[in-house]
């Protein structure tokens, strides 16, 4: 009976086991493609990552103004001069910032580790800033914690079961990848 997104959302969203049942339907379904309105999808992201007090929290830390070890404030200015440098209105110093703000916030046994910032980068293109940080730090924390954690071994076996799903599937590409390996 429901067919519109925004109708599937607002359901949704009127109570808690409604969320955690219809909000991944909505999200397979519909958040990726084009017939979901902007505000909708905004409000379809916010709810399935839980990340309305971490909005309001975002311009508190920056206002604080916190700062990182100078070592760690010097790589992530490195990766994000690195970021999306195809598209030069892309806001830099606000990627800057939200990776700043969520390294400050994140468990520190995550803290910032290289390619964070394509993540927060992502978010940032379609929200605001104290939006995206929210998502950053909500999607980090609840999705990619096993593979920042514990020296990468989440990322390792990651790996592993590519490499070994390449060999068995597309044996010529890692023949190939073996090859280059040894040079």
């Amino acid at each position: 009976y429901l067919s519109s997104p925004a109708d599937i959302l607002n359901l949704a969203l009127s109570s808690k086991e409604m969320t955690k049942r219809l909000i991944p339907v909505l999200l397979k379904k519909h958040l990726n493609k084009d017939d979901l309105g902007h505000d909708v999808r905004m409000k379809a992201w916010k709810s399935a990552l839980s990340i309305c007090l971490l909005e309001t929290r975002y311009e508190d830390i920056i206002s604080a103004n916190l700062s990182l070890s100078k070592h760690i404030e010097d790589i992530i200015r490195m990766d994000v001069v690195r970021s999306f440098t195809q598209n030069k209105a892309f806001p830099s110093e606000d990627l800057y910032s939200i990776i700043k703000t969520g390294s400050l916030v994140l468990d520190p046994s995550i803290g910032y580790c290289q390619g964070m910032n394509y993540v927060a980068g992502l978010f940032l293109i379609n929200y605001p800033p104290e939006i995206a940080f929210a998502m950053y730090v909500q999607f980090i924390e609840s999705k990619m914690r096993t593979i920042f954690v514990q020296n990468f071994e989440t990322l390792k076996r990651y790996f592993y079961v590519m490499d070994n799903l390449i060999d068995i599937f597309i044996p010529d590409l890692h023949l190939d990848t073996i090859k280059v390996k040894k040079r």
